[in-house]
């Protein structure tokens, strides 16, 4: 849920965008930076200038930041290899799958779900995570009334924000726009959340070295992207009967807009003619 219940959020952000007279014709992804810049525009090189722009901002010693460099660059090339050969076990499993149930359900349709970690391994996503590190630290000092401090979950920011990336189309220019956006929702929904969690972690005996609350990045991205948790976590105190019933109108209203929001049509302003003719050949 942390991950597609974006979905819809950046599907609208990239409409708006794309209305945006100057803005919705700005695109940049890694086959226009490699063309533009040659091999500075290659993963593995943007990978290592990531890195040591994220060493020398957190003070890091040279060698620290060049083995951090390194790592950063490295993983641009192996982390995509690497998914590749796992999806290429697991996609004829997938079909064998759906065409088992197929079978036995004549007249309906099947979709596999996959983990965001099948698209973590394309280097859009993996430069987009990146670049969220930083930014969602800035975020973290300059939001009013902001109260969480990102730490372990800084290493996963390219799975919250894979939609970024994906409604569209690998255009890093928009995805940094929408990542930002969503790192804020998260930082404001870990902060919403962070009692609750608390409250959980206390009741069922965990131990941590934390005095105060502490909270995740990842319950900031439900409660962010499942717009239907933040009244149910307000209204905890109320009859069981009654959250329920809230809860299933919440989320038929919550389904209705958000389909209102997918169907929402693209002009693609940022596409050249050729790039059209290639994404959509059927138009």
């Amino acid at each position: 849920m942390s991950t597609i219940g974006w979905f819809p959020f950046a599907n609208l952000i990239d409409w708006i965008i794309d209305h945006i007279p100057g803005l919705n014709k700005v695109r940049i992804d890694t086959k226009g930076l490699q063309e533009k810049i040659g091999v500075l525009g290659e993963p593995m090189v943007v990978g290592v200038i990531i890195g040591v722009l994220l060493g020398l901002g957190s003070r890091m010693t040279i060698t620290e930041t060049l083995t951090m460099a390194m790592n950063l660059g490295a993983s641009m090339i192996l982390m995509p290899r690497m998914i590749s050969l796992l999806m290429e076990g697991l996609v004829p499993v997938f079909t064998s799958a759906r065409k088992f149930v197929l079978d036995r359900f004549p007249g309906y349709d099947f979709r596999v779900g996959l983990d965001a970690a099948v698209l973590v391994g394309k280097p859009e996503v993996l430069i987009n995570g990146m670049l969220m590190v930083p930014i969602m630290v800035l975020l973290a000092m300059i939001l009013p009334g902001n109260k969480v401090l990102p730490f372990a979950d800084l290493a996963v920011l390219a799975f919250f924000t894979t939609w970024a990336v994906g409604v569209n189309r690998g255009n890093l220019f928009r995805s940094v726009i929408i990542g930002t956006m969503i790192c804020a929702a998260m930082l404001y929904g870990a902060g919403f959340v962070g009692p609750t969690l608390t409250q959980m972690g206390t009741a069922s005996g965990f131990e941590t070295d934390v005095s105060s609350v502490y909270t995740s990045l990842e319950g900031g991205a439900i409660t962010g992207s499942q717009m239907i948790n933040v009244p149910i976590f307000a209204l905890l105190g109320m009859n069981g009967w009654a959250l329920a019933g809230l809860s299933i109108v919440l989320g038929a209203i919550a389904l209705f807009v958000f389909k209102k929001i997918v169907d929402l049509p693209k002009a693609h302003n940022d596409l050249t003619k050729e790039q059209r003719e290639e994404l959509y050949p059927n138009g």
